[in-house]
């Protein structure tokens, strides 16, 4: 009898008879022979009536197909034993026992997860089978067993992937093509095919940040890959992801099955390069107002789109906001829309009060306590109203350039439109421009400047109208307005027909269809607005009763409010209710709800509960806290508090951490401080408890709070050594030695041997990261004690460390630590390493990293004295630019710091103290302890060098107190000797030469020496001693100049001034004119001046 593979289902079911005619039925038809070999021996179980040993024997002497045969044979003999036809001996110590979960995984359920198209569950389980093979100490078996497995079932998995990536079903279901396309890869591995399709549909989730991670991940791939058609369409998506910009729209399908993405923009390039010119580059540097105007489609918010997506660039920010008919009678609802952004809510938290409290209860009309928006017959204070919105505009200008897009504009109410006018007569620090968007005819608009009467002027441009509205002198007036009114492009250009299909409003497939479809046909018996009778006829029938009124209610709430929703929600189209609800409530009714107080939209927020609850209470607290994760920490923070008090623990601990994280990224520690201590306690199982944990010990000790993080970095680092994770153990006693030493103050030699023992600890077991960050830890308290011994040995290990495989930013962490040469070494030294780590910075794209390391940059070339040459203001502009765009308030207040201490150090006093002026209020409300002293002490500098000497006793007052018992020297060794000059320019010498006597002059300098030497001259001077003046400055000189210019050219002209009148033989001539050449050299246009000054008096 000759058994073949393509007969060994017929054959079993001769053999067996009826009872494998249920097993053949639920077998699926994709599967092999084999695995129908598998599913036979399996209905062996329990049917004694067979003769299993006659099978075998009839199998067995067949000879032609040996192998097959005696993979059957084996397969009953496995059956034997699991039956108990053996003795228990050999049932017990036989390692080829199986059972039925070791044989294989169930192939009906396979089979229905095939059916559903989910390959991604049927890969599992056969991952899972190949898994229970593993332990199998039968090499046969286990080749068996994978074969039955990889052929004809892994097809039908590759098969159900591509249904679902071509769109032949679930078309909608961004989730379910992300799934079948990471299925896809586990099978057959990475594809550029796959990548394409994973972004897509996390892109059109707006999950950018993982997309691009995707991108990140096999970006390797990408680049050795040798299809430069498909590299470069995948190109394109990642060019869209990191725009923000979702790369499908909701048109018609594309060729290959997906669906078309979003075309260019088109035409209007002349209106845009005048709205660059009227917004970017007025005739008047006060505010501008810019009004765009037409009949609706005409393509105002097309064309505002696409100015505003290349501002970024331009270091502007964007802030939008919608009005509709809805709402026109709410006061400020479209600024307030605007302003629903959590960088506005930054800037709010820092306003002072009470304008803070005043606007959020404006803004945040149903946060705790709250009164909300005003409304009609609500009495108010106008010009509280106003001040609160102009302090709010002031502080967003001090970060850069500010346009408000306000779309819809006709429907603003008078109190937006006064308000706006008022702004506009007011000076802010960066330019701030209004662009409204209205239908014509303008209402309302007028009262603007209604004293001006309305000039036009007509000009013809590429078969577009375009009228100029002027108001006057823009001197007079301080804005400049531009009014753009068109024809009925569509009609004549199929290309911007081509554009406007990507709105729903005018549901275009194609610029051919344009005019037959461009307004739908009315059904006069259904109640939803036109717009959405085309979109829902064929799923009207399927919906049940309370989701059909639900989804009238949401079209009942304006046509403008409901078209904005349904741009964000595609999974409607497929009938997915629930998730249709929650992504509405997400992208669309939470700012109505937020931003009004209308019948409408309390209606639509009412109904869009009651048709959650229809999933019970768990699940309307699911949705309303996916609706409230983009809006920032607050509102998750409070879901954690409710479902605290609800009971839900779970879930209270996971919004308090996400609420955590969202605050981190904000810069707002204390909230994420507050929300980790609320989340702490209700931890259910012991990994999110860990998390927790360590997050709150780092946060603690991020924020130098030491006291209260050493025990829970002591629990974290016990936890994950219990769980075997002993990098991150590492990381938590690396963090935990850290605090104790700087809570304890421990001498410098004893702090070097404890960190460095967790760096030799990191550094045998690889984790070059933690020994980088245990080099940084230490060099920052040896500089705090002065102590320069061991701050070589640092740079020494770090030279070393460099050479290791280390990951990029780790590589960023040592380079800035060898930066630090500048002041322990090499200037030159910490040039080159400041400037590697900007370009390995740059690699990593994490902005704070390219931030702190461009900041460190600007630190050594202060050092060098070169901040006022190219390179210099080259670097300075660029770390002040990328530090705007940081949420991290710390970040951004860096190359401020870095320009104010400049400004002192060259000289120009006065500059540097409205700079620190300016930022005062950042400093204080941060409260930092590294920043706070660091500031008051500059400061306190800066107005000894500009003669206002009983403020700087009052700023360095303020710095002593917040040094509190922190070791620092070189603060508090300014502190001494700007003390000193202030007590001798008051008349008190014996003050005086008591703070000379506290200072003690090292071998090595690594700060700003000028106070200290300035203070031994000025206090020599003043008793006489005009020679041992002048040998303190000869000491200096010596020391500083290869190092230090700014410095020594500072020195020397202290030198210089008393020479010039007390010892015309010890001046300097050569010296001078070296020091005019470097002055030069590096722009300083102060010292070059007295130096000149000098010279000629000489």
């Amino acid at each position: 009898m000759c058994i073949r593979s393509s007969e060994a289902p017929d054959l079993i079911l001769q053999l067996f008879g009826g009872p494998l005619l249920k097993a053949k039925e639920a077998s699926a038809p994709c599967l092999s022979p084999m695995s129908l070999l598998f599913l036979s021996v399996l209905a062996l179980e329990g049917d004694d009536g067979i003769s299993r040993e006659g099978v075998k024997n009839r199998l067995w002497s067949s000879g032609t197909d040996s192998e097959l045969s005696q993979r059957l044979s084996q397969l009953l003999y496995m059956t034997r034993l699991r039956l108990g036809h053996y003795s228990p001996a050999i049932k017990g110590g036989d390692p080829l026992r199986l059972d039925r979960q070791v044989i294989g995984s169930d192939l009906e359920v396979i089979r229905g997860f095939l059916q559903n198209q989910r390959a991604d569950l049927a890969w599992a389980s056969v991952r899972k089978g190949l898994l229970s093979a593993a332990p199998l100490k039968h090499e046969r078996l286990r080749a068996i067993y994978a074969e039955s497995l990889e052929s004809r079932l892994l097809s039908a998995i590759r098969d159900c992937c591509s249904s679902v990536l071509k769109g032949e079903k679930s078309q909608q279901d961004w989730s379910g093509q992300q799934r079948a396309a990471e299925t896809l890869i586990a099978v057959d591995g990475p594809s550029l095919h796959a990548i394409r399709h994973i972004m897509i549909a996390m892109a059109m989730q707006d999950r950018y940040t993982e997309a691009e991670a995707i991108y990140e991940r096999y970006s390797s791939y990408v680049n050795d890959t040798g299809n430069v058609d498909d590299t470069k369409a995948l190109l394109s998506i990642k060019d869209l992801v990191a725009r923000r910009i979702p790369p499908v729209s909701l048109g018609g399908p594309a060729p290959s099955g997906m669906k078309r993405c979003a075309p260019p923009f088109v035409g209007r390039r002349t209106e845009l390069g005048w709205l660059r010119e009227a917004l970017l580059n007025p005739v008047d540097p006060g505010p501008s107002l810019v009004i765009l105007s037409g009949p609706m489609g005409i393509g105002k918010t097309r064309l505002c789109h696409e100015f505003a997506r290349h501002l970024p660039k331009d270091g502007a920010r964007v802030l939008m906001g919608l009005c509709h008919e809805a709402q026109r009678h709410i006061p400020l609802s479209p600024l307030l829309d605007a302003f629903d952004d959590q960088w506005v809510d930054v800037h709010i938290g820092k306003m002072p009060e009470p304008w803070q409290s005043e606007m959020r209860r404006i803004k945040d009309p149903f946060s705790d306590g709250g009164c909300g928006a005003p409304v009609p017959g609500r009495p108010g204070n106008p010009r509280v109203l106003l001040e609160c919105l102009r302090k709010l505009l002031a502080s967003l200008c001090r970060s850069g350039r500010i346009l408000v897009w306000l779309d819809g504009a006709q429907f603003a109410d008078t109190t937006t439109i006064q308000a706006i006018a008022s702004l506009l007569r007011f000076r802010y620090e960066s330019p701030l421009s209004f662009l409204l968007a209205v239908r014509t005819p303008i209402q309302g608009l007028r009262q603007l400047d209604p004293n001006r009467p309305v000039s036009w002027l007509s000009r013809l441009e590429k078969s577009e109208e375009l009228l100029l509205k002027g108001l006057g002198d823009a001197a007079a007036v301080d804005t400049v307005k531009w009014v753009l009114r068109g024809k009925d492009l569509y009609s004549e250009h199929p290309e911007v027909a081509a554009v406007a299909g990507s709105n729903p409003l005018h549901l275009v497939e194609t610029a051919s269809h344009w005019r037959k479809i461009r307004r739908p046909p009315v059904d006069a018996t259904s109640p939803l607005p036109p717009v959405f009778h085309k979109i829902f006829s064929e799923r009207l029938s399927k919906l049940k009763p309370h989701e059909r009124h639900l989804l009238e209610t949401v079209c009942s709430a304006g046509e403008p409010v409901a078209l904005q929703v349904l741009q964000r929600v595609g999974v409607v189209l497929n009938g997915d209710f629930r998730s249709a609800v929650e992504e509405l409530f997400k992208n669309g009714l939470i700012r109505i709800s937020k931003n009004a107080a209308s019948p409408q939209s309390e209606l639509v927020r009412r109904t869009v509960i009651a048709g959650l609850s229809q999933a019970g209470r768990i699940h309307v607290q699911t949705g309303l806290a996916r609706a409230l994760e983009a809006h920032g920490s607050t509102p998750a923070a409070t879901l954690a508090r409710h479902f605290a008090r609800s009971g839900l623990n779970a879930k209270a601990s996971a919004y308090g951490l996400k609420a955590a994280r969202v605050a981190q990224q904000n810069g707002a520690f204390d909230d994420a401080i507050t929300s980790l201590e609320l989340a702490l306690p209700l931890a259910i199982d012991s990994e999110t408890r860990t998390s927790i944990t360590k997050e709150l010990g780092v946060l603690l000790h991020r924020c130098r709070r030491m006291e209260p993080a050493i025990p829970l970095l002591r629990s974290a680092e016990r936890r994950h050594r219990d769980t075997g994770d002993l990098a991150r153990a590492l990381d938590c006693k690396l963090r935990r030695t850290e605090a104790e030493i700087v809570l304890d103050q421990l001498p410098p030699t004893e702090a070097h041997e404890r960190l460095l023992t967790v760096f030799r600890e990191a550094t045998a077991n690889s984790w070059f990261n933690i020994a980088a960050k245990a080099l940084y830890y230490d060099i920052r308290y040896q500089r705090a004690w002065g102590n320069i011994r061991w701050a070589h040995d640092i740079l020494t290990r770090a030279h070393l460390l460099l050479a290791s495989p280390l990951p990029t930013a780790a590589k960023v962490r040592v380079a800035s630590l060898l930066s630090l040469s500048a002041y322990f070494g090499d200037v030159d030294d910490g040039l080159r390493y400041a400037e590697m780590s900007v370009d390995l910075a740059r690699k990593t794209q994490r902005p704070d990293i390219h931030i702190d390391a461009l900041s460190r940059k600007v630190a050594v070339l202060i050092a060098r004295g070169e901040l006022n040459t190219l390179v210099g203001a080259q670097a300075l502009q660029e770390c002040e630019a990328l530090a705007r765009t940081s949420p991290d308030p710390l970040r951004r207040l860096h190359p401020l710091l870095n320009r104010c201490a400049w400004l002192s150090d060259i000289g120009e006093a006065d500059a540097a103290l409205t700079g620190f002026a300016s930022i005062e209020d950042v400093v204080i409300q941060l409260d930092t302890p590294d920043t706070l002293p660091i500031y008051w002490c500059n400061r306190g500098m800066a107005a000894v060098r500009a003669g206002s000497f009983k403020a700087a006793e009052a700023y360095f007052d303020h710095a002593e107190t917040a040094l509190g018992n922190q070791v620092h020297s070189e603060i508090r060794t300014q502190i001494t000797a700007g003390r000193g000059i202030c007590a001798v320019e008051s008349g008190d010498l014996r003050s005086a030469s008591n703070y000379s006597d506290l200072l003690e002059i090292p071998n090595e300098w690594y700060f700003d020496p000028t106070m200290v030497f300035g203070l031994r001259m000025l206090l020599a001077t003043r008793r006489g001693s005009f020679r041992e003046a002048l040998q303190y400055s000869a000491q200096a000189l010596t020391a500083f100049r290869p190092r230090f210019p700014v410095y020594w050219i500072d020195i020397l002209i202290r030198h210089s001034d008393i020479a010039i009148r007390k010892a015309p033989g010890c001046l300097l001539q050569a010296e001078l004119a070296k020091a005019l050449d470097i002055a030069d050299t590096l722009n300083l246009p102060h010292y070059k001046t007295r130096i000149e000054r000098i010279l000629q008096e000489a």
